[in-house]
This record gives C-alpha cells, sequence and structure tokens, in this order.
C-alpha cells in the first residue's frame, strides 16, 4: 500500500508505504525534495498488529495503523491452525515395530486392505510400511495398526476442532493470540 502526502508548497512529497505482513506491519517514508529528484528513505515504524489498515490522523504528517475487525482475526486464527494441522496431519505413525504412513488416507486403505482379507476369507493381511516393505499381520494384529494409525489422525482432526471452537469463542486479541497449535 502507497499513501502519497504533498506538502503546501509542493517542495517535498513525502510517500509512506505501508508493508502488510503476517504479524506485524512495516511503514517506511520517502521524501522527495523541491523536484530535484534526491531522496531519502527511513524506517518510521514497526507495529505488531495481527492487519493493519492506514488512516489518515493529521493530513501533512501523521497516520495511524489500526487493526482491523475481530472477525478478520478469527479468520486469520483458523488459517493458522488449519496450515498447522495440514502439517501435521499424515506425520508417520508407529505402530507393531513398524512405521506407518499416517494421516485419514493411509488409516482407509489399511482399513479396506483388511476388511477385503476378511470378506475373502483370508486370515493375514499384508501392509507395507512407510519404505514399501511388506509386513504380514494376522487380522487381529493388522487391526491394531488400522486403529493406531486412525486414532493419531482422530486426535489430530478433534484438537483441531476445539481450537476453532476456542477462535469463535474468543472475544478478544489477547484470547486470539492465546489459541496455539
Amino acid at each position: 500500500m502507497l499513501l502519497i502526502e504533498n506538502s503546501t508548497n509542493n517542495v517535498i512529497i513525502s510517500a509512506y508505504e505501508i508493508s502488510l505482513y503476517d504479524n506485524y506491519a512495516q511503514v517506511g517514508r520517502t521524501k522527495y525534495y523541491g523536484g530535484i529528484g534526491s531522496a531519502t528513505h527511513s524506517l518510521i515504524d514497526n507495529v505488531s498488529i495481527p492487519y493493519g489498515q492506514a488512516t489518515w490522523w493529521n493530513y501533512n504528517t501523521t497516520f495511524e495503523l489500526t487493526a482491523y475487525g475481530l472477525e478478520q482475526m478469527k479468520l486469520q486464527k483458523q488459517d493458522q491452525i488449519r496450515n498447522a494441522f495440514a502439517e501435521n496431519e499424515n506425520n508417520p505413525v508407529d505402530s507393531s515395530g513398524q512405521t506407518w504412513n499416517g494421516g485419514y488416507e493411509s488409516a482407509l486403505k489399511l482399513d479396506a486392505a483388511k476388511r477385503v482379507a476378511e470378506l475373502t476369507g483370508n486370515t493375514s493381511v499384508t501392509f507395507f510400511d512407510i519404505d514399501n516393505i511388506g509386513h504380514v499381520f494376522n487380522l487381529a494384529d493388522a487391526e491394531t495398526v488400522v486403529i493406531d494409525v486412525g486414532m493419531v489422525y482422530e486426535t489430530l482432526f478433534h484438537q483441531k476442532q476445539a481450537l476453532f471452537a476456542d477462535i469463535e469463542a474468543a472475544t478478544n486479541r489477547a484470547e486470539l493470540e492465546a489459541i496455539q497449535w
């Protein structure tokens, strides 16, 4: 965002550049003197706000950064939680002495392989670990792997949902900032 300020005699022109980042806004100012083309740039302020916008407080010299509303801050916090969940939901899971691909889809695929073995009258099933090495399990032990992988995903999912409820219940910025993955 670039804000331009003209002095009344057009000798000094100041440009305020406001860069909005994830957790702060940075404000820079460049002055052009007398149309000569020389310029100076200075960092005016680093303000720690979740979102920012500029509003003129005094036309010639001063402005302040104000936070967007609480609803906008809640949306940002939901995105942070959603991203943290996405980064963690497919983490590897240790079960029955092996490491398995984690996540919802992995749990479904393991469960599907176990069910097909049951439906076809087999007493064992082969699961492939994170390194694509096959391991033969009887159906009871296979069920343990399915449950372990599924429960890790379910735990993360419930954590995300609980944090979303906390976000919705938050009534101010401090409460939102306290909500962490």
